[in-house]
C-alpha cells in the first residue's frame, strides 16, 4: 500500500505540451485549484492539473496512482457534485504566453515546446471525446443518479481505450465496481456535508472506499489487465489523500489520526 504525495514542487517533469500559458494561468486561478473547490469530493491535484493543461491537450497520466484517481473522479473532477460544485472555466477567450514562461523555456513565443512523452495510440482523440462529454453534459442541472452514471460512462471509455471493448463478462465486473464506489462516494459526502460523520471518519471512509475499488478491479481482471488499466501491478494499492493536504485543510491532529496505519 502506498501513500502519495503531491505540492507543486521538488517534483519531476513528465510531459509538457503546446498551448497557451496565459489561458492555463487563468484556468487554475485564483488558488491554484482551477474551481476543484472540494478536496476528495471533487477531485484531487490529479484534477487540478489535467484542467490547467487543458490547452496543451495533455494529461497527468504518468502521474503516480492517476489512473485510480481518474477512475473515481473523473478525468476534469466532479464538476456539479454535492455540497461543492466545481465549475470548469476553461477561459476558452485567452490566448498568448505570460512574459515569464517564455523566459523560463528559452522559447520565442511563437515557437512550442513539443511533448515531453509520446501520446499513445489514439489518446489524442480519446482526450477530445472526453472534454467533449464534460462540455455537453449538465453537470449545475444534473440529479445525483444523472451525475453518478456520467462518471460510471466515463469510466466505461476509459475501460475501452485501455483495454478494447471485447472483455465480456469483465466488462460488468468493472462496471458494477464504478457503480459501486460512485454510490460510496455520494454516501459519504452527503453524511460528511450533513455533519454526520467528522474530517477523520470521512477521509478513512475515502481511503478504505479506494482500496476497495482497487479490489475490486483486480477481482474482475486478470493481471495484466489490471496493469494496462491502473498503471499499478496487480498487488499494489495506493491511496489517494495526501497527508500534507489533509493537515493544511483539517490540521496536524487529523492528519496524524488518519494516516498512522499506512506509514
Amino acid at each position: 500500500m502506498e501513500l502519495l504525495g503531491g505540492g507543486k514542487n521538488g517534483g519531476t517533469a513528465f510531459n509538457s505540451g503546446p498551448g497557451s500559458t496565459k489561458r492555463a494561468d487563468s484556468i487554475a486561478k485564483p488558488d491554484e485549484r482551477a474551481g476543484i473547490t472540494c478536496y476528495l469530493v471533487n477531485g484531487v491535484c490529479h484534477q487540478a492539473a489535467n484542467r490547467i493543461l487543458l490547452p496543451a491537450g495533455i494529461l497527468v497520466s504518468a502521474a503516480r496512482g492517476y489512473s485510480v484517481s481518474s477512475a473515481i473522479f473523473g478525468t476534469y473532477g466532479k464538476v456539479g457534485f454535492w455540497p461543492c460544485s466545481a465549475p470548469f472555466d476553461q477561459c476558452t477567450g485567452i490566448s498568448g504566453d505570460l512574459p515569464e514562461c517564455v523566459a523560463f523555456s528559452g522559447l520565442k513565443a511563437e515557437e512550442p515546446m513539443a511533448p515531453t512523452l509520446p501520446l499513445l495510440e489514439g489518446e489524442d482523440r480519446h482526450i477530445r471525446t472526453i472534454k467533449q462529454a464534460y462540455n455537453t453534459f449538465n453537470h449545475l442541472g444534473a440529479t445525483p443518479l444523472e451525475a453518478m452514471k456520467f462518471h460510471a460512462d466515463l469510466f466505461d471509455r476509459e475501460v475501452e481505450f485501455r483495454l478494447g471493448d471485447g472483455l465480456g463478462e469483465a466488462a460488468n465486473g468493472l462496471r458494477l465496481a464504478k457503480e459501486t464506489v460512485e454510490l460510496s462516494h455520494w454516501h459519504m459526502v452527503d453524511a460528511f456535508a450533513q455533519k454526520q460523520i467528522s474530517p477523520v471518519e470521512f477521509i478513512k471512509t475515502f481511503n478504505s472506499m479506494t482500496l476497495k475499488f482497487q479490489d475490486d478491479i483486480a477481482s474482475a481482471l486478470n493481471k495484466a489487465q489490471y496493469v494496462k488499466l491502473l498503471d499499478l501491478e496487480c498487488d499494489e494499492r495506493v491511496i489517494l489523500a495526501d497527508p500534507e493536504i489533509i493537515e493544511a485543510l483539517y490540521g496536524k491532529e487529523v492528519s496524524n489520526e488518519v494516516f498512522t496505519e499506512y506509514r
